[in-house]
């Protein structure tokens, strides 16, 4: 892990970002409709107005939650550490003697985290991480090692070439991911929290956990559960939990397939062969599908 922290790559562009979604027709014709109707002469009979229904508010409420193209923030250049595959709400930590860090943690803290597939390929997608000095001198190091903490803490893709900077400092273009989520992607989600539930009945304070207390921990560096309507962060989460850092070994890696899914439903199929294999392995089972057993080797 230490070689690794120290380790700084230059990875190539990802794909630029999915159009925004569009309000859905029968909203504008609603909206048309209960602006006649209030111009129309107080003697007339109100006509009946018809409501969206409840998936049309939903996504209603996606597209006013999304940014617009004006709002989105710009590339951000920023240094680019190649250590392991994170995600968000997730904490890496590790030791290291190089010097460089501690300017990294000095002049913003933010540094864009990736790493690499089962078979050493580098990423092109991570997350934006904050990094921070835990604590002085690592105990029992021969070297001047500082012992440092990452937490992941949004999901980022690269937008452009890296280039070398000073100090041999490989900097590159990243830009948040913008998850677009259809209607089918939050009715697919809404299947993971009983899976959940189910994977925490098996694991939480059972012999699974390296530690007593570790799923637990795990929960609270995460924080609340995002809601199916939020599909992709969902199922980040639900990846991050099975999958932590350090590996509890109940799961597969999936941390770098859910990094670098195209899509929000390639994301959740990730997912739910992940922790529907996990819960398998727990129970003494076999739930690994074929999907699941090529995606190790992606």
């Amino acid at each position: 892990m230490r070689r690794a922290a120290r380790a700084i790559r230059a990875i190539g562009a990802a794909a630029p970002p999915a159009p925004l979604a569009t309000a859905p027709r029968s909203w504008t014709w609603v909206a048309q409709r209960a602006s006649s109707s209030s111009s129309s002469s107080s003697s007339s009979p109100a006509p009946e107005l018809q409501l969206p229904s409840e998936e049309e508010l939903l996504a209603i409420g996606r597209l006013l939650s999304r940014p617009s193209e004006a709002e989105k923030r710009p590339p951000t250049m920023m240094p680019l550490l190649t250590v392991d595959a994170m995600l968000p709400g997730q904490r890496l930590r590790f030791n290291s003697a190089d010097t460089r860090l501690q300017k990294f943690a000095a002049e913003n803290g933010e540094v864009g985290v990736l790493g690499g597939s089962p078979l050493g390929r580098p990423l092109s997608c991570g997350v934006v991480a904050q990094l921070t000095l835990s604590s002085g001198v690592a105990t029992g190091s021969s070297v001047a090692e500082l012992e440092w903490v990452l937490r992941g803490l949004r999901h980022m893709k690269l937008a452009g070439p890296s280039a070398l900077g000073k100090e041999g400092i490989v900097m590159g273009q990243v830009e948040l991911v913008d998850d677009v989520v259809t209607e089918a992607d939050v009715a697919e989600a809404r299947r993971l929290p009983p899976l959940v539930a189910e994977w925490r009945g098996l694991v939480e304070g059972s012999r699974f956990e390296r530690f007593e207390g570790q799923v637990q921990g795990i929960l609270e560096d995460l924080g609340p559960m995002p809601p199916p309507e939020s599909a992709g962060r969902l199922a980040l989460w639900v990846a991050a939990l099975i999958n932590p850092l350090p590996a509890m070994g109940v799961a597969y890696e999936i941390r770098p397939a859910a990094l670098e899914a195209p899509s929000v439903a390639e994301r959740l199929k990730v997912v739910f062969d992940g922790i529907e294999a996990s819960i398998g392995h727990v129970m003494g089972g076999n739930r690994f599908s074929e999907a699941w057993l090529q995606m190790r080797t992606a």
